[in-house]
This record gives structure tokens, C-alpha cells and sequence, in this order.
């Protein structure tokens, strides 16, 4: 084996949609799930209209859709501990941190710019 193949690349999957109007937001978690579980080094920044799926109490108005929260909650059990939530996204949308369903990493435009430059894979779902 090369020293070419223990090189991990790190991960980058943004959130930037809705929750349930589209079937990208379960998509991007499981991507996000697999990568993890491979041990890749992920972060996940939620954006936009994709900060409405960390809202708690979630409950989808369509019975064929499946809530967001209960998945995201399994995140730490896949260490996935770099989660962040943009901050300017988080105020357009009248929302704060006592909002999410569990704790996040609020991040400036400029930190998440870093986030951005240091991910050698982003992926936008």
C-alpha cells in the first residue's frame, strides 16, 4: 500500500435547502452518515434555507417524509462533531441557537469562508 492511499481527504457537505421540500436534505445526511462511518474527516455547514432543518420540534406535513431532527440527532454517534449553522442565515430567518434541535457551532461568513478553503471535497445539497 502507497502512502497515496492513507491520504483522507476532508469532507466538506453543505446544507443550503429546505428541509422537506425536496429529498436533498436526507441526501446530504447520508453521505455525510457514510463518510463518517468510513472515519473521512467531515464538517457539515447548514445555510441558508437548509438552517430550517435544525429547527426542534419539527413535524413535516407530509406523511410520507420523515422528520429531519430524529436524523441529525444520530450524528454525534457517528462522531460527527463539526457541525455549524451560519450565523447571517440564522438571523434573516428570525432564528438564534435556543432554536436548533441540538447544539451547533454558530459561524460568521468569514469563518465559514475558512471552512471552505480547507475542505478538499464540498459537496452542496
Amino acid at each position: 500500500m502507497t502512502s497515496e492511499t492513507n491520504i483522507r481527504k476532508k469532507l466538506l457537505v453543505v446544507f443550503s435547502s429546505t428541509p422537506y421540500g425536496s429529498g436533498q436534505i436526507n441526501d446530504g445526511l447520508d453521505l455525510l452518515l457514510m463518510a463518517a462511518s468510513y472515519e473521512q474527516p467531515v464538517d457539515c455547514y447548514f445555510c441558508g434555507d437548509g438552517v430550517f432543518a435544525l429547527i426542534q420540534g419539527q413535524q413535516p406535513n407530509h406523511s410520507f417524509r420523515k422528520n429531519i431532527g430524529k436524523k441529525l440527532s444520530v450524528l454525534p454517534l457517528y462522531d460527527v462533531e463539526n457541525i455549524h449553522v451560519s450565523e447571517a442565515s440564522l438571523s434573516e430567518r428570525q432564528l438564534n441557537p435556543a432554536d436548533l434541535c441540538f447544539p451547533c457551532t454558530v459561524i460568521s461568513d468569514s469563518v465559514a469562508s475558512g471552512l471552505f478553503q480547507q475542505a478538499d471535497t464540498i459537496i452542496t445539497f
